[in-house]
């Protein structure tokens, strides 16, 4: 094996560490913005979403789909026939 096989090989192995590294800190990440548990009274329309037990915050999802609800509820709904 010539030296130079060996300087690829070696770049090879570390960029597979760098991307095994970079996807286990994406799914930290991840884990650490969904909540791990459910908030034991669930806001109420027009309330804003508050921290949980264990000091997670509720996912920007439920916040977009109780900002959603609130927008259809003030919003007249009409019927196209």
């Amino acid at each position: 094996m010539s030296s130079v096989q060996v300087l690829v090989g070696c770049v090879v192995l570390l960029a597979m560490a760098g991307g095994l590294i970079g996807s286990l800190r994406l799914l930290d990440l991840v884990g650490r913005a969904t909540p791990r548990s459910v908030s034991p009274r669930p806001a109420t329309r027009g309330e804003r979403p508050s921290r949980h037990d264990d000091g997670t915050w509720p996912s920007y999802g439920w916040v977009l789909a109780e900002q959603a609800l609130a927008r259809s509820e003030t919003t007249p709904v009409t019927r196209v026939r």
